[in-house]
């Protein structure tokens, strides 16, 4: 714990690649940081060996689930990864926040692991030590998916049980520091969110400046975890003596558009301020103390009875140059945020609307009819007999052919009744398939045969030209379904049709394209129950479709599904539902 006139112990935990980058200033200037990240691409850029600042190994720590390289701005898998590690995470902070005062988390909210955030903060919470998030907003030239990703996460995390909530707008940073070279952006841009922290909480420990009303480590973590959304700046001031209006409308116009923080912060809203003041001994000399009486009084006023708490310290040397430091906590938001809610909104539906649009077909005329190969070029392509690889023979033998793997009612090997059982799965992959660490300490890339594959269109139904190989499928299958129901009793007179008409891929189409349309809860609901039913259906190729349709409405709504679905009996069907759950 803090003592008078000590910093703060605070120790930094960064998530995605822009905490982890920020985990990784706090480290430079002396505060214990790791980060947590599913892309191991940007832990390794978080090595020293690429110039400070940096982590060590030990503190980089990799969080993706089988090996892949980020989260693709999907805060569906960064959250799925973060629940996947929840036990490794929790260990490595209990003992990484050993007896420490505060717990910062720091993360970018556009991507799709720093976006995650929440899952994070719930994981921590198991631990009896204040937490504060420090997280930045994209800026205005990201993508529309960056923006909605933000305001999810930030709707999410001020529902959490957080002691603070420090909001950085890289909008406003872009816009400050619009002629730095790209080499050093970053790395200075984040020193500009954390340099007025750390001054804050290093204060005391400064030996060119002297305390003539102290704000020390307690005052600060008062401030810090007052339950609110913080918001902190550096004013500079050219004066030869001080007066309250010249410190207090700077204090005022920081809080409508400061350097660092979303603009827009109502003076009203403010529960708790504190300002620090350091002026040369000539200033404080010209200066009487009623002064800072008084803007004491005129600070409670503007803020309509907030908490003020007042530092004043003399620093070295004879320059007329005071700097004032304000850190506030507010019970409202600012009124940038709703901007960025309404920028989200719009780029969002817009880029949703362009997403599914349908491509457009080729008007081909004559030429669809074509016939550029003969019969019997046909005949000879088809009697001829090619020596196979010997690798590919072993696969083909170990696995179903084309025609297995979506026989239209073909019975389960596994089932006495021929109708496949969809099994429950684990919401991702089990951590026996996360591949073995790399000599570099990072977990190697995951094997081809086991990285997901997107189908827009699930493959075509394979094609019998000929009636009689037909006729001969439909016998074979027609036998199987009365060896599985003999013993029951029949009917007389009853046929049973060995084949039945199956829905399209259109039908399904049509199905996600009304659920997306149309606002009526009971229609909704309707679908949803259709694709449930269908999902339960004997047929492979209607569970297919199924299950891409539900992909396509809502991973989430249809969760329980998609994962048992990894378990169906039919390969399509299960690479489909694993690849919708790992997007």
């Amino acid at each position: 714990m803090s003592r008078e006139g000590q910093a703060l112990d605070i120790r930094v935990i960064g998530l995605g690649q822009a905490g982890g980058n920020l985990a990784a200033e706090f480290h430079r200037r002396g505060y214990p940081a790791i980060a947590f990240n599913t892309a191991r691409t940007d832990l390794m850029a978080l090595s020293p060996e690429w110039g400070t600042p940096g982590l060590e190994d030990s503190a980089r720590v990799y969080i993706g689930i089988a090996g892949y390289d980020g989260a693709g701005a999907d805060p569906d898998y960064g959250r799925s990864c973060v629940k996947e590690h929840a036990e490794l995470i929790l260990g490595r902070t209990r003992e990484h926040a050993k007896d420490a005062d505060l717990l910062v988390i720091t993360a970018g909210l556009g991507g799709g692991t720093g976006s995650a955030v929440r899952e994070l903060v719930n994981i921590v919470g198991e631990l009896s030590i204040p937490v504060v998030c420090l997280v930045t907003l994209p800026s205005e030239s990201e993508s529309g998916i960056s923006k909605v990703n933000a305001v999810r996460a930030i709707n999410e995390l001020l529902e959490s049980e957080l002691d603070g909530w420090i909001i950085v707008d890289n909008a406003r940073l872009a816009s400050l520091n619009q002629e730095v070279v790209a080499r050093s952006y970053f790395s200075k841009i984040n020193e500009q969110i954390i340099a007025p922290f750390d001054d804050l909480n290093r204060l005391n420990e400064r030996s060119t400046i002297h305390a003539i009303r102290a704000f020390d480590g307690e005052d600060f973590r008062k401030v810090l975890l007052s339950g609110g959304i913080l918001h902190y700046d550096v004013l500079q001031l050219k004066s030869e003596s001080l007066d309250p209006n010249t410190i207090l409308n700077p204090l005022l116009a920081s809080l409508e558009e400061g350097k660092l923080m979303p603009s827009g912060f109502d003076p009203a809203n403010i529960s708790s301020l504190a300002v620090v003041i350091e002026a040369s001994e000539s200033t404080l000399t010209k200066t009487p103390m009623m002064v800072f009486d008084q803007l004491n009084d005129e600070l409670k006023r503007a803020t309509e009875g907030a908490a003020v708490d007042l530092g004043i310290y003399q620093t070295t040397g004879n320059d007329d140059t005071t700097t004032i430091r304000l850190i506030s906590v507010s019970r409202g938001l600012p009124s940038r945020i709703q901007d960025v809610v309404s920028s989200a909104r719009d780029e969002g539906r817009v880029l949703s609307d362009k997403m599914h649009e349908r491509l457009p077909s080729l008007e081909l005329g004559d030429i669809a009819d074509l016939d550029l190969f003969g019969r019997g070029t046909r005949k000879r392509s088809a009697n001829r007999t090619r020596p196979m690889p010997v690798q590919r023979e072993v696969e083909l033998k170990q696995s179903p052919t084309r025609r297995e793997a979506f026989s239209v009612g073909s019975p389960n090997a596994n089932s006495p009744s021929g109708v496949p059982a969809a099994k429950a799965s684990p919401s991702v992959p089990p951590s026996a398939s996360i591949p073995p660490a790399s000599p570099t300490g990072f977990p190697a890339a995951a094997p081809a045969s086991i990285r997901p594959r997107h189908f827009s269109t699930p493959p075509p139904l394979p094609m019998m030209d000929q009636k009689k190989n037909d006729s001969a499928l439909e016998a074979k299958e027609t036998n199987a379904k009365s060896e599985a129901d003999k013993g029951a009793k029949k009917k007389k007179g009853s046929k049973k049709n060995s084949s039945e008409e199956l829905p399209s891929a259109e039908v399904y189409d049509e199905l996600v394209e009304d659920f997306r349309k149309n606002q009526n809860d009971k229609k909704r609901t309707e679908i949803a129950e259709h694709l449930e039913n269908d999902f339960r259906s004997p047929h492979a190729v209607v569970r297919f479709y199924a299950i891409d349709a539900m992909a396509k409405i809502d991973r989430k709504l249809f969760e329980s599904s998609l994962l048992a679905a990894t378990e169906d009996e039919n390969t399509a069907v299960r690479k489909i539902a694993k690849a919708a759950l790992q997007r």
